[in-house]
């Protein structure tokens, strides 16, 4: 199963993707 995380709703953002408790793809933004 495909997990996409977003934050997105304070000063830093960041986005996830977990494939079967796998971090495939993961990146944070500093503002």
């Amino acid at each position: 199963m495909l997990i996409l995380g977003i934050s997105c709703y304070y000063h830093d953002s960041a986005v996830a993707l977990v494939d079967d408790s796998r971090i495939l793809f993961a990146i944070h933004e500093e503002r």
